[in-house]
């Protein structure tokens, strides 16, 4: 539970047929801002759909009602997400890792930022926002709470820390800020002294939201054993999930068996010519070229979005190029990990 901000903070709507999306209130825009419309948009009713965008009969945004409704950079940032030629249910994914699937390591990451960036809901941060009028600290009732009290400053904190690493029981507690601590800690500690500070921290904080929901706050002993249960924990777990990975060398064409064929797709972004570029070959077993391909892509920002639309866009033309049993070979691990839909 005390990590569902942070879910649905780092969560956004994969675009299929849009009807669960909602134009303005849901962050469903990749690679914009802050994943959602930031600028008002003219007579748009309540309640609109993403589907309400979407001309199906070209699969292809509404590039009209778009531009009537919504301001220009916006118009841009739509038209780049890509749309499936099967009306596919819509889906949520998680940004702060390219697989679009959530890890305990990739949230634990954004929380880490979140912290140094200063954006965590503290008093501070929230009456900043005007969600809140009072500033001061839920625990002692007497400090204003920023970040760096929050999990750092205030008495509780402390007795925690105090029985922590014996570096921290004797680090300094004039800090400006979050960051600055954050800062001085990385020179001053190991890396496995860092985790231990991170997850600690962590565990502050959420301690601290228990308390300000009604709850009291865990011994500090257990806190600092609790931390280092969960720190050796989560490095066995990573040690038992790696997975070897293959030494270097030079590859290979593989010729596929010969009752099927092979396609062979690769992608690359020119980002002076604000577009990407796809190309394909397929081939018999014996190296044979059946039929090729080389196109002009949307403009995408990274090798993993070019490589997947490469990808879709390559299988598009091996179908109306009449080829129905394929192996599919591109040089991006993670596209051909990835369960591709079409």
């Amino acid at each position: 539970m005390a990590a569902l901000p942070i879910l649905r903070s780092g969560c956004c709507w994969r675009v299929g047929n849009g009807e669960s999306i909602d134009v303005t209130k849901d962050k469903w825009i990749p690679n914009y801002l802050s994943n959602k419309l930031l600028h008002p948009v003219i007579d748009m009713k309540e309640g609109w759909k993403v589907s309400n965008l979407i001309d199906w009969d070209i699969h292809g945004w509404r590039r009209d009602i778009l531009m009537a409704k919504f301001n220009r950079d916006e118009v841009e940032a739509v038209c780049r997400i890509p749309l499936s030629r099967r009306v596919m249910e819509d889906s949520m994914v998680w940004l702060h890792n390219r697989r679009g699937v959530y890890t305990v390591r990739s949230g634990y990451h954004l929380a880490r930022q979140r912290a140094c960036h200063d954006v965590l809901p503290t008093g501070v941060n929230l009456a900043k926002r005007k969600i809140i009028s009072d500033m001061l600290c839920h625990c002692c009732k007497s400090v204003t709470e920023d970040t760096l009290h929050a999990v750092w400053g205030y008495g509780a904190a402390q007795d925690v820390w105090a029985g922590s690493l014996k570096v921290l029981q004797k680090f300094q507690t004039n800090h400006v800020d979050f960051l600055q601590l954050f800062e001085a800690l990385v020179d001053r500690l190991s890396t496995t002294e860092m985790e231990l500070f991170l997850v600690q921290a962590w565990l502050i904080w959420n301690q601290r939201n228990v308390m300000v929901h009604g709850g009291q706050m865990k011994n500090p002993g257990w806190l600092t054993k609790r931390a280092a249960e969960l720190l050796e924990e989560y490095k066995k777990a990573q040690a038992t999930l790696e997975i070897p990975r293959a030494t270097p060398g030079r590859s290979y064409w593989k010729p596929p068996p010969q009752e099927v064929y092979k396609l062979n797709f690769d992608a690359a972004i020119f980002s002076n010519l604000n577009c990407s570029g796809v190309g394909a070959i397929i081939r018999k077993f014996d190296g044979g070229v059946m039929a090729g391909i080389a196109a002009k892509g949307d403009y995408v920002h990274n090798s993993d979005d070019a490589e997947a639309l490469a990808c879709r866009k390559d299988l598009e033309f091996a179908r109306e190029a009449g080829f129905s049993s394929l192996i599919i070979e591109g040089d991006n691990l993670k596209c051909d990990e990835s369960n591709i839909k079409y």
